[in-house]
């Protein structure tokens, strides 16, 4: 029937019986609208309510500053610049895909009336909000985008921020921090330095001001606005990997969150960890002494020199399943009987030649030094121990060697064994079994307050 009409269409126009004034062609989208609004507009945030004339449908909502609205999309038509958008979150969709998750289209679409917060905005700045049209598939419905501008108002910073800060639970590497801002509203930024690099960086308003430059360095990589990752009222923050005996000084300073600058003086309160034990050092998960016996090989490889020209082999022997093993880093002289000495497991790591390193972490991720360990694959299972002390002896017997190992972890429990066995040379590479999640090793671990932002969608 519809063809039928269309015809009649035609045969009318030509024998002129159409009317001779053109008429404007009917918009095919005509009821299809998205109705966008903006109340309680604030400097930082307004809500936004979404009210589309098609329930059943599905539709992106979302917003940007207009300058860069406009910088991007400039003169483009609404189908273009949702094509555009369309091509971006295939993009992200193959992003997630890659780390794993099964992200669709419909994870990322609105369907319905909507109402939402928008937060973390830019004081005295405009702002377009809008919507489009489009299928749980990624298919355009509709080729226009409805659109609703607003502007921020404008950000008034406090004349004078007032701090309280505690320090609480101060172990040899960690402590709790908790600061109090008044007025509460305003945003400010807390962090803990050392103190000969608070002095070295000028007192508080120096550190202050490095704080807040190094955060804006992470920022532009982590994908994040200083004002998403200021404090406001009460924040805390527990840190780890401190250095044990060691002054630390907290600073808090009130930050403008859309110009980075500060407001006002930086407050500061100081503390010192308590001493560090060997046990806060050398990580030991062993209850008793521990009496293993190497089997099938003596594996060694020359694993470089120290700073001091001292050469370091690395020696390794385990049990006949390969499921508990010793492994050590003998610091030797060049052109010595390398497994003709003992060795004496040095605690301050000094490189002296006729002793061995303590056990410690490689990129904070793999054992290297001397431990004690058992295994799972490649990874460290319970029990094990970094050994700081004792010795490991080794003597020629014929064609093998003997290695006789006397070691203690920090708790003194002993780890022994014997064996006489081959040698077997390899090829130094990189440490390769992975350390125990657990593991805490007293050793400066810079503290970061943010992490890498993964991408998400506003709608």
């Amino acid at each position: 029937m519809k063809k039928f009409f269309n015809v009649l269409a035609v045969i009318a126009i030509a024998l002129g019986f159409a009317s001779c004034k053109p008429k404007t062609p009917a918009d095919p989208y005509a009821s299809y609208k998205i109705d966008i609004k903006l109340s309680n507009i604030v400097y930082n945030g307004a809500d936004i309510s979404v009210t589309p004339s098609h329930d059943s449908l599905y539709y992106v909502c979302s917003y940007a500053p207009k300058d860069a609205y406009v910088e991007k999309y400039g003169e483009m038509s609404d189908s273009a610049v949702i094509a555009d958008m369309v091509d971006y979150f295939d993009q992200v969709i193959d992003f997630y895909a890659q780390l794993g998750m099964d992200i669709t289209y419909e994870d990322l679409l609105v369907k319905g009336a909507y109402d939402d917060v928008l937060e973390g905005l830019d004081g005295s700045t405009t702002y377009i909000a809008y919507a489009f049209y489009l299928s749980p598939k990624g298919k355009i419905i509709v080729p226009r985008i409805y659109k609703q501008e607003f502007t921020t108002a404008e950000y008034v910073a406090p004349s004078k921020v007032s701090f309280t800060i505690n320090v609480s639970d101060i172990t040899s590497s960690t402590a709790s921090v908790s600061v109090t801002a008044k007025p509460a509203d305003a945003y400010y930024y807390f962090d803990i330095v050392d103190k000969r690099s608070f002095d070295g960086l000028g007192g508080a308003r120096g550190a202050a001001q490095y704080l807040i430059d190094d955060l804006n360095d992470q920022l532009d990589i982590y994908g994040y606005t200083l004002a998403q990752v200021l404090s406001q009222g009460t924040d805390s923050y527990d840190y780890s990997g401190l250095n044990g005996s060691t002054e630390y000084v907290v600073i808090a300073v009130a930050v403008n969150p859309f110009t980075g600058e500060l407001i006002g003086d930086a407050a500061t309160k100081n503390f010192t960890t308590t001493e560090a034990s060997l046990a806060d050092v050398f990580p030991t998960t062993l209850r008793g002494n521990v009496s293993f016996t190497p089997a099938s090989r003596i594996i060694y490889a020359n694993a470089g020199r120290l700073e001091n020209g001292a050469s370091v082999y690395y020696v390794e022997v385990d049990n006949a399943r390969e499921t508990e093993g010793c492994q050590f880093y003998l610091v030797a002289a060049q052109g010595t009987q390398v497994f003709g000495q003992t060795y004496t497991i040095d605690a301050n790591m000094t490189g002296r030649v006729g002793t061995a390193l303590p056990g410690y972490l490689e990129n904070n991720q793999y054992i290297a030094g001397s431990w004690y360990y058992t295994l799972s694959g490649n990874s460290i299972t319970e029990p094990y121990a970094a050994l700081c002390g004792g010795t490991v002896a080794f003597s020629q017997n014929g064609e093998n060697t003997t290695i006789t190992i006397n070691a203690t972890d920090a708790l003194n429990h002993v780890v022994s064994g014997t064996a006489t066995l081959p040698l077997e040379e390899v090829t130094f590479s990189a440490p390769a079994k992975k350390a125990p999640k657990a593991t805490k090793i007293g050793r400066q671990i810079e503290a970061r307050k943010i992490e890498p932002k993964i991408v998400t969608f506003k709608h």
